[in-house]
């Protein structure tokens, strides 16, 4: 019974961290359906507890294994969008000093564009979260739109500033596509045509 008390304590305590971590994400995930979410979102961060090995079983936490090089590749890994789990071709990569994404060896023919669809929005985010008091701040760069007809293998998009507070930073990014209707900008729905990642994490403290 006392194993069985423990493993409850620390799920209730993942599960905290799953409702407030996907309030957080709702900027990016919006407009995405998947049933699914929820629970692999849990799943993922009850594996992350487990990457903490300084607390004794039953007071786990997410916090210290989030702070470990196996619990930040956990994260790296998961897949945010099924129907997209690759954003477009080419690298990602993402500076923290200056803040900027940048993109190299882009080919706008292997972007998936959906047939009506004639430009692309990439967003670009940086969330600042901090897994022991729940507390969550955004900033978020000015999106660039690219054309069907985008020729450049390379752009950069510069994020204006980091978020403050305390806790872990991740910076994350969404693509998604629109139809230009009488000079108007209308979103391509089907959830298969948006994709979220996390390009990357930094644990820092206080800022």
């Amino acid at each position: 019974m006392e194993t069985v008390r423990k493993s409850n304590t620390e799920f209730a305590h993942c599960s905290k961290v799953n409702k407030a971590f996907k309030l957080a994400l709702q900027p990016y995930l919006s407009g995405c359906k998947d049933g699914t979410f929820h629970s692999r979102l849990m799943q993922l961060f009850l594996n992350i507890k487990d990457c903490d090995s300084v607390s004794e079983r039953g007071s786990r936490k997410v916090s210290e294994g989030i702070a470990t090089t196996t619990g930040q590749q956990l994260v790296k890994a998961f897949v945010f969008t099924p129907e997209r789990p690759h954003l477009f071709g080419g690298h990602c990569e993402f500076e923290w000093n200056p803040p900027v994404f940048k993109v190299s060896d882009f080919n706008i023919r292997e972007a998936q564009f959906p047939k009506e669809a004639d430009c692309m929005e990439i967003s670009v985010g940086l969330l600042r979260f901090d897994f022991e008091t729940l507390a969550h701040a955004h900033v978020f760069a000015d999106p660039l739109v690219i054309a069907r007809n985008f020729q450049k293998d390379a752009f950069t998009i510069p994020c204006p500033d980091i978020p403050r507070g305390e806790g872990m930073l991740f910076s994350a990014v969404r693509v998604s596509f629109y139809q230009t209707v009488n000079g108007e900008r209308h979103l391509v729905p089907d959830t298969a045509h948006t994709g979220v990642r996390i390009i990357s994490l930094l644990h820092a403290g206080k800022d």
